[in-house]
């Protein structure tokens, strides 16, 4: 940064005179996504908060979420496979986290977050959904696990053994 370019303020805003040099450091921090103003009044920037579930809705075959921000991202219900075997009664019985962040239902022991939502809009391919879709809190991971293992005995009457060797069989572990 050349000196005399950023005007001290003693705030978290970064304030670049309006010369060339102080464009371009006021170009630089913007790239580096920091709050920054340029000259006394003009190019203002504030790096965008974080995403938030302003609704979370089912259509035919999608989970249509509605952000905060007014963005509508449509979510193709396979990307879910609990929720797209669900009725939808149990896909109706959910709650936002308070950060509304994380949509839970409590009845399929599941869960969306807009994580996993940006994720599918970014054109992510399947595992970068599932590393968007991970908790990074072990007891939960487990959790999640049982109830996938649970759900499989139900549906296809085989032993955790038995679908276990099938996993292994079809996934590179």
């Amino acid at each position: 940064m050349n000196s005399g370019s950023l005007k001290s303020t003693g705030s978290t805003i970064a304030h670049y005179e309006a010369t060339a040099s102080g464009w371009r450091e006021f170009r630089e921090a913007v790239r580096r996504g920091e709050r920054a103003v340029l000259g006394d009044r003009a190019y203002h920037y504030v790096p965008p908060g974080p995403s938030r579930f302003a609704a979370l809705e089912f259509g035919d075959g999608v989970v249509i979420a509605v952000m905060e921000d007014g963005r509508v991202i449509r979510v193709p219900i396979d990307w879910f496979p609990i929720l797209r075997d669900a009725s939808p009664e149990e896909r109706a019985d959910f709650e936002f986290d308070r950060r509304r962040t994380w949509a839970f239902f409590p009845k399929l022991n599941t869960e969306v977050s807009v994580d996993q939502v940006l994720a599918y809009r970014d054109g992510a391919d399947e595992e970068a959904f599932i590393r968007a879709s991970a908790s990074d809190d072990e007891e939960r991971l487990w959790a999640d696990i049982g109830a996938l293992f649970r759900k499989a005995r139900l549906v296809t009457g085989k032993t955790a053994e038995e679908i276990f060797a099938e996993v292994a069989r079809t996934e590179p572990l």
